[in-house]
């Protein structure tokens, strides 16, 4: 079921850098981003989350990238928030080989999202606050974030 604000994130395990969950690579980026030392599953609840679910490598819309650069950088802002990026398949083998058709990841087939890339602000309490679909800007992602941790 795709998570939708005032409904709980799903638990789902996300592939980290200790246990990529089968995953291959756990970042399609280049460098690979710094947001995979936590798994989603033992942060929901923790605290105030930001989720983006992003393929840079393979991305239709070639927006992934961009976006998740901004995720990235907004960690400096945001000091209070976990913030999670979680890949759309789960081999870049099979994407390679099979495009479209290749194995989603995990969180990507729980959630049954049809697109990406999707932003998920989870509040403490682990029910989504904010749902940012796409493309945003750098302003449009710290209104948001300023708005979660208010």
């Amino acid at each position: 079921v795709i998570p939708v604000p005032g409904r709980p994130l799903p638990p789902t395990p996300t592939p980290t850098v200790d246990d990529d969950r089968g995953v291959d690579p756990i970042c399609t980026q280049e460098p690979p981003c710094d947001l995979h030392a936590v798994d989603l599953e033992s942060a929901l609840g923790t605290g105030p989350l930001a989720v983006l679910v992003s393929t840079p490598a393979f991305c239709q819309t070639a927006i992934c990238g961009p976006v998740l650069d901004l995720f990235v950088a907004a960690q400096a802002d945001a000091p209070d928030v976990t913030f999670v990026h979680v890949e759309v398949y789960e081999s870049a083998d099979e994407v390679e080989e099979l495009g479209s058709q290749a194995t989603l990841a995990p969180a990507v087939e729980a959630w049954e999202l049809p697109y990406e890339p999707c932003l998920f602000l989870v509040a403490a309490d682990g029910i989504v606050a904010e749902r940012l679909d796409v493309i945003y800007d750098a302003t449009e992602l710290a209104e948001a974030l300023g708005r979660l941790t208010a």
